[in-house]
């Protein structure tokens, strides 16, 4: 299954850096491959508030839908998103922003399966190259 994780200072703040993460419906503006976004639902208990949204992806021929929750811890900075549909059997990714210096770290951690094998062998060459690009754009 395969794992990516980033660890790294940027010289933004962590609350900057939370507020790029947390608003999804900007991604389709920098964000490679991301062709549109919706967040269909919303709601907030406390400083956590959860989206429901779907992503469309989209690679020269290739357009896929997945539609993930994304839970937006606002006191801890913490950004939580795990898979509900799509062509994954798992896909979960997580955001950490932390005070450093005159900056601040970002732990990004992302983890996912494809549904099939063929699935993987089709299409597992472009998600990589694509997950790569989506940590980059931020």
């Amino acid at each position: 299954m395969p794992r990516r994780s980033v660890d790294h200072h940027v010289p933004y703040s962590p609350q900057q850096m939370f507020a790029v993460v947390a608003d999804v419906t900007a991604y389709p503006q920098f964000v490679p491959y991301c062709a549109a976004m919706q967040v269909k639902s919303q709601k907030r208990i406390g400083d956590i508030e959860t989206l429901m949204a779907v992503m469309t992806v989209r690679y020269k021929i290739f357009e896929e839908h997945f539609t993930s929750a994304v839970s937006l811890d606002h006191q801890n900075l913490h950004v939580d998103t795990t898979l509900v549909a799509g062509p994954f059997r798992k896909l979960e990714n997580s955001w950490r922003f932390e005070a450093e210096g005159d900056g601040a770290r970002i732990r990004f951690y992302l983890e996912y399966e494809f549904r099939s094998r063929l699935l993987e062998a089709m299409l597992g060459g472009v998600f990589h190259r694509m997950f790569a690009n989506f940590e980059q754009a931020f």
